[in-house]
């Protein structure tokens, strides 16, 4: 299928959305690349209704690993800062998900750091036992530190959010 062809059924599909089920355009975006998605998003969809972007980016995301939602997460947030502003927290969600995003990309990367002992026995490596040992003491702890402190600040964020909202809703 042509790269046309794809942008032209996912704006379709994602038109067509009823209900926020986006099962269909969530399929057709499954065969094409993040990029693609992003053009599609940004020519045709946010500037046509941020709401319904809005909610096909979050479906969308969920879709991917750890790693690949960081960069896909990454890769929209622009439409936050131009197209999606009238987003209730569009700076806030931008934020709130790199910082979530990438305690999950972190802790995938402390995961494959950890899966490499195994590797240290192997005759064919180049490093052994011991280096992967210094590795992981070096390493997994700040990983750790660092996975825990992403999500605490997403966490102070969510109250920030909280807190913005009941003061609008106190003067509204």
């Amino acid at each position: 299928m042509s790269r046309s062809d794809s942008k032209a059924r996912l704006i379709q599909a994602i038109s067509a959305s009823l209900h926020d089920d986006f099962s269909d355009a969530l399929k057709i975006a499954d065969d094409m690349s993040i990029s693609l998605v992003i053009e599609v998003l940004e020519e045709e969809i946010a500037p046509a209704d941020s709401t319904l972007c809005h909610r096909f980016i979050e479906q969308w995301l969920e879709c991917f690993d750890p790693v690949q939602r960081l960069a896909a997460s990454m890769e929209v947030s622009h439409l936050y800062v131009l197209d999606l502003v009238d987003i209730p927290h569009a700076e806030d969600i931008i934020l709130s998900r790199t910082l979530d995003n990438g305690a999950g990309a972190i802790e995938v990367l402390r995961c494959e750091i950890l899966s490499n002992r195994d590797l240290g026995r192997n005759p064919d490596s180049s490093f052994g036992l011991k280096f992967v040992k210094a590795l992981e003491a070096e390493v997994s702890a700040p990983l750790e530190t660092a996975i825990d402190r992403l999500h605490s600040h997403s966490e102070q964020l969510g109250v920030l959010m909280q807190r913005a909202d009941e003061e609008a809703e106190d003067q509204g």
